[in-house]
């Protein structure tokens, strides 16, 4: 319990949103804990820059990071905060309950949030009640075949496919999600399972249909196949790089070198826009969109 408070206070602290608030958000934190111990309550927190709303529980690691600070994933939210607008098609695939999903349908995007576990799709879909949210919740796993896996349980965002999972769960793929739709962003938490689930992404990968995607890129990812089998379709992989509280950037990375969620772009991704490498700017309490382009 120490060496989590531990990492709760450091990432409080050191987390760009929380400037000029730090101890703010440490009493709110510490206040969040002792009511959820002492009287089971929830909290309803922002999520994002335009109006998104979640509900946090203890223990759901996933919307805490939101209550602690906002948007949590620094910088990775803002760049989908300036890159999909409304009508865009956005696929959140290890949804959890729903801090991105929320976060890009409160942007105007229409989202398909993909959960498996029973309890988290559950907390998901008040989530999207209590945004009245245009988000699709589909309750499955994503992998390489249409059918079943075994899946665990109990274990919040590190819940993954495993033969000895307690739960049998059914799959799809991401072929199948995205038929002939063209879908400007993916973002893809799987807890490992990344590769599988790309190897089944085949058609809208080589036509290009997937604009930017989102990989969680720690330890069980399997790096190098990964990396592999995006560079075939002529996707290149970026880190998000955020430069000051409201300036991130979208930089070429080495995927092998590289720890954090990696973007991966599509070859026609950026020739919309022209410019100096895409760089991202948010003005506080609200969002600029600045011109983006490739990087040199």
């Amino acid at each position: 319990m120490l060496a989590t408070t531990r990492s709760v206070i450091r990432f409080i602290w050191n987390h760009p949103a929380n400037r000029g608030k730090r101890l703010s958000q440490l009493l709110r934190a510490a206040w969040f804990q002792l009511t959820a111990r002492l009287w089971q309550r929830r909290a309803c927190v922002s999520i994002g820059h335009h109006g998104g709303r979640i509900w946090v529980d203890r223990h759901r690691t996933a919307a805490t990071k939101a209550l602690y600070a906002n948007p949590p994933d620094w910088p990775q939210m803002l760049v989908w905060e300036q890159v999909l607008g409304p009508g865009d098609l956005f696929i959140d695939v290890g949804a959890n309950v729903g801090t991105y999903s929320v976060l890009c349908a409160r942007v105007g995007a229409f989202v398909i949030a993909v959960e498996p576990a029973p309890e988290t799709a559950a907390l998901l879909r008040q989530n999207v009640a209590l945004n009245g949210a245009c988000i699709e919740v589909v309750e499955a796993l994503v992998g390489n075949e249409v059918g079943q896996a075994r899946f665990t349980t109990g274990q919040d965002t590190v819940n993954r496919v495993d033969p000895a999972g307690s739960l049998t769960l059914p799959m799809t793929t991401l072929d199948q999600i995205i038929a002939s739709r063209t879908v400007k962003g993916i973002k893809l938490d799987i807890e490992g399972f990344e590769l599988e689930a790309l190897r089944r992404a085949h058609v809208a990968l080589r036509e290009q249909r997937i604009g930017l995607l989102q990989l969680e890129w720690n330890d069980l990812a399997d790096r190098r196949p990964i990396a592999e089998l995006l560079s075939r379709s002529g996707y290149q992989l970026f880190a998000a790089t955020a430069r000051d509280r409201f300036t991130v950037a979208l930089t070429p990375a080495d995927p092998l070198r590289t720890s954090g969620d990696l973007f991966a772009a599509s070859p026609n991704f950026f020739d919309n826009w022209l410019g100096p490498p895409l760089t991202i700017t948010c003005s506080s309490g609200s969002q600029r969109r600045h011109r983006l382009g490739h990087s040199a």
